[in-house]
């Protein structure tokens, strides 16, 4: 599961880029979300990203987004990128983990 929230984290970091016509005042998060179709033989929660917008104009910006354009961006990025480069940066992510996102329910605590 560590390495998957790291792989999260190289993409997480690459989102500002990959979907660059939103404002500088948004912020994309990880965090965990727990719910009834989560495999019995793993965590009882999965990472995810989160999008926070603080002001009205970072809001209407991302509600103007189609979200399956923006999965398709982010997949095409990461095809693009390729899964050993992913995998490399994934490797020197040491910051973010399972436990920390159980600890502080949300990464980076803005």
């Amino acid at each position: 599961m560590d390495l998957n929230i790291r792989w999260l984290e190289a993409v997480r970091l690459a989102l500002p880029k990959i979907i660059g016509e939103l404002p500088s005042t948004v912020e994309y998060d990880l965090f965990l979300i727990q719910g009834p179709y989560v495999p019995e033989d793993s965590e009882p929660a999965y990472p995810v990203f989160g999008v926070y917008c603080p002001d009205e104009e970072s809001l209407a910006a991302l509600a103007s987004l189609n979200y399956w354009e923006m999965n398709k961006r982010v997949n095409n990025w990461i095809v693009q990128l390729g899964q050993a480069e992913l995998l490399q940066r994934a490797y020197f992510i040491d910051y973010v983990d399972l436990n920390l996102l159980k600890s502080q329910k949300i990464y980076p605590i803005q």
